[in-house]
């Protein structure tokens, strides 16, 4: 193998590194951010999960049905004003239930 077939290799190999590293951190931080919005991160399984939450938090950004990656949920959210993404306290009540956290009251013994 060539010097130059062995730097494109490498460059590739660095490159498909970045996108994976990019989409951990992408979910991560939705799963922070829809998290201090009320919703329970852990029920967050899939892409579609996150956009299908984001649509019903911000129906004027996120249009329903929509779907792409991680990376471009977070660069929309990211992208609205803080005006904009303080609209998702309103909508939280139309998230489906399977998202949001149970509060079911701790029951001591002997109670």
């Amino acid at each position: 193998m060539g010097g130059r077939a062995l730097l494109s290799a490498l460059e590739r190999e660095l490159a498909g590194k970045v996108r994976r590293y990019a989409a951990y951190e992408g979910a991560e931080s939705l799963k922070a951010f829809l998290g201090s919005r009320g919703i329970k991160a852990s029920t967050l399984n899939s892409d579609d999960d996150f956009w299908l939450v984001a649509s019903i938090l911000w129906p004027h950004t996120v249009r329903k049905g929509r779907t792409g990656t991680l990376a471009e949920l977070h660069s929309l959210i990211r992208n609205m004003t803080k005006k904009s993404r303080r609209t998702a306290s309103v909508n939280l009540q139309r998230v489906p239930e399977r998202f949001l956290p149970s509060h079911k009251p701790a029951v001591r013994k002997g109670e």
